[in-house]
């Protein structure tokens, strides 16, 4: 991977001469050209250097990390187009219709650092490809370009932005039954295909006719129907990309894999890990706090943005305007990598521990921002700290997208940190946030567990200062979250 300004590549055009017979020669050998490689019979690939049948890579882009150069190059009908780090580009290279094979390694990697692979982010291939579904080529592909054809009609400088929800299975009886409508036993049908169209329409009245932004929203389950109900509630386009959370989930650098997954499937109805327990935050909320943490930086559709607003899937709601500043649009004018509604002193032990310690110990050439690691660890002569309530969150993804932070995340998702951990006594089973039962070896830590928010808490040491984190409820911006809602099936 090259560092510093990216490789701009152009078809060559022969130099002007006073003669029009050279012209004539040179414009019927740049059209020649122009024929094969629409064809795919060669094109430049990512190093300069000219393939047999390249063509089929519909699109790659590069990125500097080391040096914080947030440059990309697209590729667009054989030529690299550059896209400026500073604003909007001139015009949004669209994607072309020719598509990369399931085969090919360029469909399965995240179009944002292309150039980037196994040796900076090691095992990422492998966890993407289990949790999101890559087998529809053509699919993921139109839904690019739709979003792509999105971004070239917006106005300069608006931020490329999404607001983001991981959907609830909706298609598995029972267990998929808002635990509000089985306490009043009268509710019917109240699936959270119900909530997430209440929290659709709460965004269009609350936030979208003020600002419009597109939907992504990640589904195991949900069919065309059930997507249509969404679709239906708002003027903004809906997203969808689907998941999968099942024992095949997790990658192979999961240390002590097969135990969790022994162990967790006692907790789900029938050992069947994609079906929830709805009285146990079992393995499908484990998997949402490693997605949160750090697999949603990389996801596909989601490297075609550069922020995203988080709401909790379903069970949650704008309430009133956000007014009058976008959202997106202050944290890109201010600088933020990060924007919260909430934060609150952390009483509990260092969850983090020993695992950053391990980590830093092996990356001392890493800097920290030590005010924002203070802010999480508090200080050395008592416990507890600070964190920010991430269930609702806008965040600028560049930061998270380094091979720095994947190379934290992973530490941390090797010693499965976000699927086991002791039993948590005071629901008399295995809870939120615990795992396994006491005693049970099967974590080289001791059984501790962490969810995304003490992970969030800390790795924004590795980017932010406490003046690139700010409220959403502050500098005229105001947005009203609720979580959890009373009733699923109300707006």
């Amino acid at each position: 991977m090259r560092h510093g300004k990216p490789l701009t590549m152009r078809p060559s055009v022969t130099s002007r001469t006073s003669t029009s017979g050279l012209r004539s020669i040179s414009s019927g050998v740049l059209l020649l050209v122009l024929f094969l490689a629409a064809y795919g019979l060669f094109m430049p690939s990512i190093d300069g250097s000219m393939s047999a049948g390249d063509g089929a890579q519909s699109m790659a882009v590069l990125r500097g990390t080391s040096n914080g150069d947030d440059g990309l190059a697209a590729v667009k009908a054989n030529t690299l187009v550059p896209i400026e780090a500073a604003g909007e580009p001139a015009a949004v290279a669209v994607e072309p219709d020719v598509l990369a094979s399931p085969a090919t390694p360029a469909s399965r990697v995240p179009v944002f650092d292309q150039g980037e692979g196994e040796a900076e982010y090691p095992g990422r291939q492998e966890a993407l490809e289990r949790m999101f579904d890559y087998s529809d080529p053509a699919a993921l592909a139109h839904t690019r370009r739709r979003i792509q054809e999105l971004h070239a009609s917006y106005p300069p400088n608006k931020p490329k932005a999404a607001v983001f929800v991981l959907a609830y299975p909706i298609h598995c009886g029972t267990a998929c039954e808002s635990p509000n409508a089985r306490r009043q036993h009268k509710i019917k049908d109240c699936t959270q295909r119900t909530s997430i169209v209440n929290l659709v329409k709460s965004l269009q009245a609350n936030l979208f006719s003020k600002h419009p932004y597109p939907v992504v929203i990640f589904e195991p389950d949900w069919l065309p129907e059930d997507k249509e109900a969404v679709q239906n509630v708002t003027a903004q386009p809906v997203y969808w990309q689907r998941v999968t959370m099942d024992e095949n989930t997790l990658p192979s650098y999961y240390e002590n894999q097969q135990a969790i997954i022994t162990y967790l499937k006692t907790q789900h109805p029938n050992g069947d890990l994609s079906v929830p327990n709805p009285l146990f935050h079992g393995f499908g909320y484990r998997l949402m706090c490693r997605f949160f943490a750090g697999l949603i930086f990389h996801a596909p559709l989601m490297d075609e943005f550069e922020y995203y607003m988080r709401l909790d899937g379903g069970d949650s709601r704008l309430r009133g305007p956000v007014s009058p500043k976008d959202p997106f649009q202050h944290m890109a004018d201010a600088g933020l990598h990060y924007g919260y509604v909430k934060k609150w002193g952390r009483k509990s032990k260092d969850m983090t521990q020993p695992f950053h310690n391990e980590w830093v110990a092996a990356h001392p050439e890493v800097k920290w921002d030590s005010a924002s690691l203070g802010f999480y660890q508090g200080p050395q002569s008592r416990p507890g700290g600070n964190m920010y309530y991430n269930n609702f969150e806008v965040v600028h993804m560049r930061p998270y997208r380094t091979s720095v932070h994947w190379s934290y995340f992973r530490h941390f998702d090797q010693k499965g940190v976000f699927l086991c951990g002791p039993q948590d006594i005071r629901f008399g089973t295995p809870g939120h946030p615990g795992g396994a039962p006491l005693g049970m070896d099967k974590c080289p830590h001791n059984g501790d567990v962490m969810g995304d928010a003490d992970f969030r808490a800390i790795s924004l040491a590795l980017h932010a200062s406490p003046g690139q984190v700010g409220s959403m409820n502050e500098n005229d911006v105001d947005v009203r979250y609720q979580h959890p809602v009373p009733n699923w099936c109300q707006a």
